[in-house]
């Protein structure tokens, strides 16, 4: 008898904290609003990577594909942002 009460006492002590508890729901989107990249000038030459962009899509991928908007820039998968020719 003891033994059943620990049991439900443990199910219901379980489904208290799920109850109990707000999962925080993801919401998709960048990282930060803006990205600010500070560079000089020296190091503005094709292939340079200015600094990363974070994106979660909520499915736990660690790469997405990206569209920088701007053909002087590249944004690899991983979020790296580099410069497509001199600028």
């Amino acid at each position: 008898m003891f033994v059943r009460h620990l049991g439900l006492l443990f199910i219901l002590l379980q489904a208290g904290e799920s109850f109990g508890e707000e999962t925080e729901q993801c919401q998709p989107g960048f990282s930060t609003d803006t990205y600010v990249f500070k560079v000089t000038r020296k190091i503005l030459e094709r292939g340079r990577v200015l600094g990363k962009v974070g994106f979660d899509d909520c499915t736990g991928r660690r790469l997405q594909a990206y569209s920088a908007g701007d053909n002087r820039f590249r944004v690899a998968p991983d979020g790296a942002v580099s410069l497509k020719r001199q600028v």
